[in-house]
């Protein structure tokens, strides 16, 4: 019930496509039941009308229009008769191919070599009509079924403009549910902790957004419209089989244990394997986007073959969990569906059979139309329950993932004003583990100054960037203080203070687009002009110079057509465009040529002014000016000062300072 209250939130707001799809696919339905009714009326009253009972009558012209003229006599049939006619019952009895009229009643009868033959045993003679009476006989009958057709035609053609609308109106609905849900899953992707990335696969993520809420649209196209539709078709086939015959109504009873039984025996298996074959398809995007990441490292190492075992596992298992659904839907499904209507028609074929042999003429072509039509109707919801059932535990496995993932805890997001930033930055005795009692920040403590450069050097695992991590309020410390301008880190709204800091990484992200949309992202209130300003303090106009459509040039996704440093570059632009307070470059430099890394130093000089600058780096020959350099050991802040004073320690900076100058 809470994935249907949590799917609730989300239709209620079209609930008029709900109104209009619901009635119309009761009118398609309820069109669809009274089909065997008309065709009854039209087999039973229309076309077998002429062997009912007739009445002799006197000038019946005045008291009814469906007369036939015989003989000089009159007679109209027992549909149109009247009792105020005051007429003689005669009868009209079929014998082999001919039509015979017998001046009495008949009643009850057999056919004995060409002979009609009361119970009694009494012998009955009549008149054999020609084609001329017959057809006389049958003019009663035209206008009536005239209408019937009519009547038939309308039914059908209402049923199909209704059921046009119901089906229309339940794709509308569900594109405008997964539209919401897939929506409000990317809104939460924004809104997530980093540290949820850092357990959960990419593929995994993408899995949720994409192929978990598409799974709910069947729950709306298929599974919703599906139920009302067998509701409705079974409940009016239960309703037109009791009112043919209410015997074989009492018999049909005996289907809702048995129906309940079998959905609760399919529920319980199915559901088991629909979610572990939804959680291994997500392990196979999840892999897959790995693969595709490292389809270079792959290449290179030869290491096609194993990657093809491991996809190969992860196939099989997926394999084996739909081969259990597929034998779990054959075995208790279909067969048995065909099985309960078999035996139905059967004890049909019996009862009538019985009644035949004993004379009971109340049985009529019509009444077992009707009869086996509605057992038909009474199999079809069946049969497209067990689908349905199929449809909705794979959908309820997808939608259940993709509700799990919209009820993660998310940050804060709600933008507050913070007034601009001075960038006095303290760390004090400051503790901090991505895994509990396993600390990669030990005891951290230094001040940086507005406008100082505090560059940060350790060893690959020594702490620098989990430190930045923590400043950016991508994780949260467990003990310590850090305080901004005065004010407790933890007390600042994270979006608010982020705008206040620019960020340069080591692997630049584009995004696509164009060079301008990259540049400002999306604010609205930066000029081309401002743009172009910040290009030429970075000494990247040359970039901009040599491309066709400048800052409109179109941008590949992850700026695939662009150089590292080109990247860089236009990393540094975006980040320096917004004039943070606080400035952070994670090893911004490492991996560019040296007359980039020139250029990107002679704009540091400029961008740096009245800002805290955070460098981490490896190559120190980058930060011999910074204001103080901080030197990290397995979490620890192991030597502290400026370039010289390292240097006259001659301590583990001055050690990594000579091997980089030696090399």
């Amino acid at each position: 019930m809470e994935l249907f209250q949590q799917l609730w939130l989300y239709t209620k707001k079209h609930y008029k496509r709900v109104v209009v799809g619901v009635f119309a696919l009761t009118f398609s339905m309820l069109a669809l039941i009274l089909t065997p009714l008309v065709v009854r009326e039209i087999l039973d009253n229309q076309v077998g009308g002429l062997t009912q009972p007739w009445y002799q009558v006197q000038e019946p012209v005045k008291m009814t229009s469906h007369y036939v003229e015989y003989r000089g006599k009159y007679y109209v049939p027992q549909r149109f008769y009247e009792t105020a006619m005051q007429g003689e019952e005669v009868a009209i009895v079929a014998v082999n191919n001919t039509y015979q009229f017998i001046d009495e009643p008949v009643g009850e009868h057999t056919i004995e070599a060409g002979t009609i033959v009361r119970t009694d045993g009494q012998k009955v003679t009549g008149r054999t009509l020609n084609k001329a009476d017959i057809w006389q006989f049958y003019q009663p009958f035209i206008e009536p079924l005239v209408a019937t057709v009519g009547l038939f035609l309308l039914v059908a053609a209402v049923g199909a403009v209704t059921s046009f609308f119901a089906s229309f109106s339940f794709r509308q609905l569900s594109n405008a549910v997964v539209f919401d849900i897939r929506r409000a899953a990317f809104t939460k992707l924004q809104k997530l902790p980093i540290d949820y990335f850092s357990n959960v696969a990419d593929g995994k993520v993408v899995a949720y957004i994409t192929n978990d809420t598409e799974a709910i649209r069947s729950i709306y196209e298929n599974v919703i419209a599906g139920v009302l539709q067998g509701v409705v078709v079974f409940t009016g086939a239960f309703i037109g089989i009791f009112y043919v015959s209410p015997f074989f109504g009492t018999i049909a009873l005996v289907l809702l244990p048995v129906l309940g039984i079998w959905i609760w025996t399919y529920r319980r298996f199915a559901s088991k394997y629909n979610l572990r074959a939804r959680a291994i398809n997500s392990d196979i995007n999840a892999s897959l986007n790995e693969q595709l990441k490292g389809i270079e490292v792959i290449r290179a190492f030869n290491y096609e073959a194993h990657a093809v075992h491991d996809f190969d596992k992860l196939s099989d298992s997926y394999f084996n969990q739909r081969r259990k659904l597929s034998t779990l839907g054959a075995g208790i499904s279909g067969s048995m569906v065909h099985v309960v209507r078999r035996s139905l028609l059967t004890l049909a074929l019996v009862y009538f059979g019985t009644q035949a042999v004993n004379l009971q003429l109340g049985v009529t072509i019509g009444t077992i139309y009707a009869v086996v039509d509605y057992i038909n109707r009474l199999a079809e919801p069946l049969w497209s329950l067990f689908n349905i059932l199929a449809i909705y535990e794979d959908s309820r496995s997808g939608a259940i993932r993709a509700f799990e993932f919209l009820n993660e805890t998310e940050e804060n997001n709600a933008l507050e004003i913070v007034e601009k930033l001075q960038g006095d930055i303290v760390f004090e005795n400051v503790d901090f583990a991505y895994v509990p009692e396993r600390k990669v920040l030990k005891n951290i403590s230094f001040h940086a100054k507005p406008g100082q450069t505090v560059a940060l050097v350790g060893h690959t695992g020594s702490g620098k960037s989990s430190l930045m991590n923590v400043l950016l309020r991508f994780y949260d410390y467990q003990s310590g203080s850090i305080r901004i301008d005065g004010q407790e880190l933890h007390q600042l709204n994270k979006q608010s203070y982020r705008e206040h800091i620019g960020m340069v990484l080591q692997d630049p992200i584009l995004f696509a687009g164009t060079i301008y949309d990259n540049i400002v992202m999306e604010r609205k209130d930066i000029s081309h002009t401002r743009v172009l300003e910040a290009f030429q303090a970075v000494g990247a106009e040359f970039l901009l110079a040599k491309l066709p459509l400048g800052l409109d040039e179109p941008v590949a996704e992850m700026g695939a057509h662009f150089s590292l440093g080109e990247r860089q570059l236009l990393a540094f632009v975006r980040a320096i465009i917004f004039d943070p307070a606080i400035l952070i470059l994670d090893e911004a430099t490492a991996n560019i040529d040296t007359e980039t890394e020139q250029l990107i130093q002679r704009a540091l000089d400029v961008v740096k002014k009245n800002r805290t600058t955070f460098i981490i780096a490896h190559r120190l020959s980058t930060i011999k000016t910074a204001d103080q350099i901080i030197v990290l050991d397995a979490g620890k802040v192991y030597e502290q000062g400026t370039h010289e004073q390292l240097l006259a320690v001659d301590g583990k900076y001055a050690q990594m300072y000579a091997a980089q100058v030696k090399q």
